[in-house]
This record gives structure tokens, C-alpha cells and sequence, in this order.
């Protein structure tokens, strides 16, 4: 954090003397036991043998400025770490792309079926060539034979249909019918 224009060499000797002194302060105790009176008190007696009760003060209000000074301060590393986070994501981007991706493409790029010798160039023409469409036009095939199935379906229900309600209505007709009441 910069320092403040305004501070004399004296502030700045009490600012390193008291932090120092609060240190070993919450070193020596329980700082969970600690308030804010205890060490003012602990500062009185320690740091103002013979000195005037000004430093007493800038303590305090320094005491009571630590909020601002602890939001500056992680102002600071939130903008550190932003920074330092964008660059470190360009550039492990760019380690991957040229580390993994890229030797992966190229490696790709090579295979084909020119591997293959001469003498297997039949075999190499079935493969890659013929045995590929021969699949595309069974799939095709079967596209086409789901539809002209669907078609059938459609066609036949009529005909079901008018079949299926001549037998019940002959069964009805047929069948011993029962007194009503």
C-alpha cells in the first residue's frame, strides 16, 4: 500500500512500532480474548514511556481505518488476480492449442488410405471408396422401405376397418337377443 504524502518519518517510526507491538500482543494472548480497550491500554503502557499521547491517537484511528486499509488491500489482490487470471488461461490455451491440437490435426491430416502399397490397391478401393456408399445406400434403402411401409399401413386400415365392422355387426345380429324389462 502507498504512503500516505502527509506522514512524517515520526508517524511512519510510530505506524512500524505499533504494528510490531500488536503483533507480538496477539502472539503472546488469545486474540480471541482481545478488545479494542485492552489494547489501547497495552499501547499506553508499552509505547508512551515518555512520548507524547498524539501517537495514542494515530493508533487509534488507524485501529479504526483497518477496514479500509484490509478493502484496499483486497481490491488490490482481486485486481491482481483477475489480471494474472486472464493471462494464464490465454496462455494455457495456446499451450494446448500448440502442444495437443496441433499435432493431433497434422497427424490426422496424414491419415488416409495412401498407406497402403500398390499391390493392395483393391482392397484400398473397397475400403475407402466403394464400401462406403454401398453403406450410405442401405441406409437409404431402408429410409425409403420404412416410408412405402407406412404408406402400406395407411392403404390397409381402410379396407380392416370396413371388415372389422361388418363381422361385428353380423355377430350382433346373430346372437339371441334378451327381454328388456
Amino acid at each position: 500500500m502507498p504512503k500516505k504524502k502527509d506522514e512524517s518519518p515520526d508517524q511512519r517510526d510510530f505506524k512500524k512500532e505499533a504494528k510490531k507491538f500488536v503483533k507480538t500482543l496477539m502472539e503472546e494472548s488469545d486474540p480471541k480474548a482481545l478488545s479494542l480497550q485492552d489494547v489501547r491500554e497495552a499501547v499506553q503502557k508499552e509505547l508512551l514511556k515518555g512520548e507524547e499521547p498524539k501517537h495514542v491517537a494515530m493508533f487509534e484511528d488507524n485501529l479504526k481505518n483497518i477496514g479500509l486499509d484490509l478493502t484496499k488491500g483486497f481490491q488490490y489482490f482481486d485486481d491482481t488476480v483477475s489480471g494474472v487470471l486472464n493471462s494464464i488461461s490465454v496462455d494455457l490455451i495456446n499451450l494446448v492449442d500448440q502442444f495437443i491440437i496441433n499435432p493431433l490435426i497434422s497427424l490426422l491430416d496424414l491419415f488416409d488410405c495412401t498407406f497402403m502399397a500398390a499391390f493392395w490397391m483393391g482392397l484400398t478401393d473397397s475400403m475407402c471408396l466403394r464400401a462406403m456408399n454401398g453403406l450410405r445406400m442401405i441406409a437409404n434403402s431402408y429410409v425409403w422401405v420404412a416410408l412405402l411401409s407406412l404408406l402400406i399401413a395407411m392403404l390397409m386400415y381402410v379396407p380392416w376397418r370396413l371388415s372389422k365392422d361388418n363381422l361385428d355387426t353380423a355377430n350382433a345380429d346373430s346372437a339371441p337377443q334378451s327381454a328388456t324389462v
